[in-house]
């Protein structure tokens, strides 16, 4: 069944039957065009997560198919429906082999070593059997995650694995006769073992991230069972190491080691290689490995910058590999390099998002993204250069219409590159001024949500605004040269540079932008979640430029430390922030909302997850006491990044109607929207003080 808005449930059930998960078949008519709206953004059809980095689809043994995962949100239900497909290259209808089963949602290990929830979810890639007739794949059933079985034909699938916890990877051996698992029981151990202490009372220590939960987090290194099912038997054995193996392969990226052996010699390879740099954003190149085992290094500084991974085509003897390139590395570039010649040749050059690629004869496939077009699957020839589109999983998109989007290069105060698009009004008319909303703070491939996905970009710039799209710049920390994460905060921290550049990096275009006409100075919003959300609290302190804001989360206050847990408090002093002991005034007036209660101008609106809000609520206190228009609303079951589909389009609906009615006048005619404008109409008329309640009714 569905997971309705009455169910609490730490899963979104898929509906059964989702036979909107599959898109429709012929000619989309586009002669009546309408612009974006709200569910349009959420109801699209994901191949992959939408910020995914990883394997996407596979190819099948004979090479005339792809599989892969298509997602697609529901407010109506807060469900996803979920289908595995097989996609024909030669674009005959996509077949479903498998529908349904729950949101497999990532489990992330933090910065104090803790696993802690999530809402990014998993990415799912199924697996080809040998001969083609199967694919195998990750599915999550009655609370359960197993590697299930889907034949290639449409005509059922069922699970492989019937472990008592959830398997984690898999792989399946070369000869296809078995299957690699890995499940991590520790954590059902661990989890019964918490609850026995709490029986005497949990003691406060390392493992607790308050904000997140009362209990204690699990560690984030658990010990993993890796086991063997054998597919003809039934029989399951611990794995050997070659099978071992098999769950690291193949290897994105690998790391720079003068030892480094390739797994196997006798086979021609290619990869990309970190090459120095810095822990966070090290420099790469390509090796290639020939059939005698000898490794020839791309020596060419076309070779730096590369992505992994790196593929071998013309029969193993010319190697393939992507670039990050231009303008603040900007655009993507598709380079072929012949080993033992020195220069690369570029293919083709993109500012378009390439979010997985994989060869095929003299062709790669990529799953590739526009600003005003989502995921589709594509055909790029390495010979003739034509893009040509295998698979689009929203043919409905054609019938919206979209304003024009222009990529702005920014140079800001610290001299640092850094990229933003600017997307136009979808009624642009030239000479007149629009209100502008900030988004942050990465800006590549379908302009969607922005960090977080929560700004509807493509739907407020067809309410009118002009929507700026912003790139981050990178970190001064890591320019720096900066070793580990400490030294590199310690570096962004000194007089606030890294959140000034940041600032810089904003203003700067918005300046252009004003002095062009195009937008109105006096009727900009900003918006962000977690970094960007720090962003916005020091922009409404050091800048002039913003009338509204919004933030996914809240604030950098003196009580930080205390609420994140004694690990991240003793990391926050190592980088420099001061303890609750030390008064420090000068340092949280450039950061602290609450010591700028008094003097904040803007109207803040908090959209915050139930696993942060409580970070929040000394700055919303002390603004309320201050008499300032904040709002706060709170999600239930959320995390930092919110993945319930109900609460993405309840986000989406009112950030539309915070800004409308901020800069714009506009109020709803009725309904719970028009109650929920008359509290901030109150708001702004200063009728609301701390000892109101909520829409004005007094306790």
């Amino acid at each position: 069944m569905s997971l309705t808005l009455a169910q609490s449930s730490d899963t979104a059930r898929a509906a059964a039957p989702c036979a909107d998960v599959v898109p429709p078949t012929g000619a989309v008519s586009v002669s009546a065009k309408r612009e974006v709206r709200p569910e349009d953004l959420l109801g699209l059809r994901d191949i992959g997560p939408y910020e995914a980095i990883g394997p996407l689809f596979t190819i099948s043994p004979d090479g005339s198919s792809v599989v892969l995962q298509l997602r697609k949100a529901d407010a109506g239900s807060n469900s996803y429906c979920q289908a595995i497909m097989i996609v024909p290259l030669s674009g005959a209808r996509p077949i479903v082999v498998d529908q349904g089963g729950d949101l497999i949602r990532a489990e992330i290990v933090g910065v104090a070593d803790l696993t802690v929830g999530s809402g990014i979810s998993e990415i799912i890639t199924p697996l080809w059997s040998a001969d083609g007739q199967w694919v195998a794949f990750l599915k999550k059933e009655d609370g359960r995650v197993q590697v299930w079985k889907a034949r290639s034909d449409g005509t059922g699938s069922e699970p492989l694995t019937k472990s008592q916890s959830d398997v984690v990877r898999f792989a399946l051996t070369p000869d296809g006769g078995s299957l690699v698992f890995v499940t991590q029981p520790e954590i059902a151990r661990q989890r019964i073992a918490v609850q026995r202490e709490g029986l005497g009372g949990f003691h406060y220590d390392d493992r607790f991230i308050p904000i997140a939960d009362s209990k204690p987090q699990l560690p984030g290194t658990l010990t993993e069972s890796v086991e063997a099912l054998d597919l003809a038997t039934g029989s399951i054995r611990p794995a050997t190491d070659p099978e071992r193996a098999l769950l690291s392969l193949p290897s994105l990226m690998r790391p720079k080691s003068a030892g480094y052996i390739p797994i196997d010699r006798r086979s021609r390879q290619a990869w990309v290689e970190a090459a120095g740099g810095n822990f966070a954003t090290p420099d790469t190149t390509v090796r290639y490995q020939s059939s005698t085992g000898a490794v020839i290094p791309c020596a060419n500084a076309l070779c730096s910058q590369a992505r992994a991974p790196a593929w071998l085509t013309g029969n193993g003897s010319r190697v393939i590999f992507l670039r990050r390139e231009g303008w603040a590395n900007g655009t993507t570039g598709i380079y072929e390099w012949v080993p033992g010649q020195s220069a690369p040749k570029r293919i083709l050059q993109t500012t378009d998002y390439l979010a997985d690629c994989r060869p095929i004869a003299d062709a790669l496939l990529c799953l590739r993204e526009a600003a005003t077009e989502p995921r589709r699957l594509v055909r790029i020839d390495l010979q003739t250069r034509k893009v040509t589109t295998i698979f689009d999983p929203n043919p409905e998109w054609a019938k919206l219409s979209f304003g024009r989007v222009r990529r702005m290069n920014v140079r800001n105060d610290f001299g640092l590159e850094s990229t933003a698009d600017l997307v136009y009004p979808a009624q642009y008319r030239a000479g007149q001024r629009y209100p502008a909303i900030v988004v942050q703070y990465v800006s590549r491939g379908h302009l969607r949500g922005g960090v977080g996905d929560e700004y509807p970009i493509l739907a407020l710039a067809a309410k009118g605004y002009a929507v700026l799209s912003v790139n981050r710049p990178p970190h001064l920390g890591l320019l720096a040269g900066a070793g580990n994460l400490i030294a590199a905060e310690r570096t962004n921290l000194q007089n606030w540079a890294n959140r000034k550049s940041i600032l810089s990096s904003i203003e700067t275009p918005l300046r252009e932008l004003i002095a062009e006409g195009l937008i109105d100075p006096k009727k900009i919003g900003i918006t962000g979640l977690s970094d960007g959300a720090t962003t916005v609290q020091y922009a409404m302190l050091h800048s002039s430029m913003f009338a509204a804001a919004i933030m996914s989360g809240c604030c950098w206050e003196r009580n930080q430390g205390a609420l994140l847990g004694p690990q991240i408090d003793r990391t926050f002093s190592q980088v420099g922030y001061p303890n609750l002991l030390a008064s420090a005034p000068e340092f949280w007036r450039q950061i602290s909302i609450v010591e700028n209660a008094q003097a904040i101008g803007i109207p803040l609106l908090l959209q915050a997850a139930d696993s942060e809000y409580l970070s929040a609520l000394e700055a919303y206190t002390a603004l309320r006491q201050a008499h300032k228009p904040v709002d706060l609303f709170v999600f239930p079951n959320e995390f930092h990044n919110k993945w319930q589909p109900a609460h993405r389009l309840a986000i989406y609906r009112r950030t539309l109607r915070w800004f409308d009615f901020w800069l714009k006048g506009e109020v709803p005619s009725g309904g719970e929207d028009a109650k929920e404008v008359q509290f901030w109409r109150d708001l702004r008329a200063g009728q609301l003080g701390a000892e109101q309640g909520p829409l004005g009714s007094v306790n």
